[in-house]
């Protein structure tokens, strides 16, 4: 198997009151011996997310980070 993932510069996606929720159209094909077998297309927000699990000053842990940022839920 192999698979190839071709980004141009993408916005990064951000909860609400955070930033902006840009989509980008993501397109994968399959394909078997050079022949395609099938294809979707969906709208995807990317962004990377983390818990923080140290605890804080008070003793507080899993603090949820969004694209480097903390973010309180």
């Amino acid at each position: 198997a192999r698979l190839r993932v071709e980004l141009d510069a993408v916005e990064r996606w951000w909860p609400i009151g955070y930033g902006a929720q840009p989509l980008s159209d993501v397109v994968v094909r399959l394909r078997a011996d050079g022949e395609p077998l099938d294809r979707a297309t969906r709208r995807v927000g990317f962004r990377t997310l983390r818990w923080d699990t140290d605890p804080d000053a008070d003793g507080r842990p899993f603090q949820l980070i969004v694209n480097e940022q903390p973010v309180w839920v």
